[in-house]
């Protein structure tokens, strides 16, 4: 039977994840290219949508904005992500918003992603660094983390790097 013969099929080539000889020597750029553009699109999609959740008011409560409190205050009261807060107090003193407190943590989602795939890149062959990079781009709790206003996409983040 000829390939014209088979019917379509919706399960990808086994080699799907192999590139060409010629692609082997460059990194895979056009690859994490792809998942950095399909990584920063699922991670901006909805961000916005739902409202504040326990978590997220007890970052909003950690730094008060509105409250007068000066910046080292609101830093030494907290105990759950110094940094991430350190991010958030300026943004939320510009334009108190779920946007604003949660914009750092999808900035943090998207810059683990190319250097999640750099790094898988480094570490193990061609094949198993394009799948554990797929499958890093398209980890629901990454994507929920990096949408989150809380420190865990910045934890990710610098665990990476």
């Amino acid at each position: 039977m000829s390939q014209a013969d088979q019917a379509p099929s919706f399960v990808p080539h086994p080699q799907w994840l192999n590139p060409p000889q010629t692609e082997k020597q460059d990194f895979g750029w056009t690859f994490l290219l792809s998942m950095t553009v399909l990584g920063a699109a699922l991670r901006i999609l909805h961000f916005a949508g739902p409202s504040l959740w326990v978590d997220e008011l007890l970052t909003w409560q950690a730094i008060r904005p509105g409250s007068e409190l000066v910046f080292w205050e609101q830093f030494v009261d907290t105990i759950q992500g110094p940094l991430y807060l350190a991010t958030i107090w300026p943004l939320l003193q510009m334009e108190d918003s779920e946007l604003m407190m949660r914009m750092p943590a999808v900035v943090a989602g998207i810059l683990a992603v190319p250097l999640f795939g750099w790094l898988a890149f480094r570490l193990v062959s061609g094949r198993a660094a394009r799948l554990s990079l797929l499958l890093f781009t398209l980890s629901p709790f990454h994507i929920w983390y990096s949408q989150e206003g809380r420190g865990y996409a910045f934890l990710m983040l610098w665990a990476i790097v």
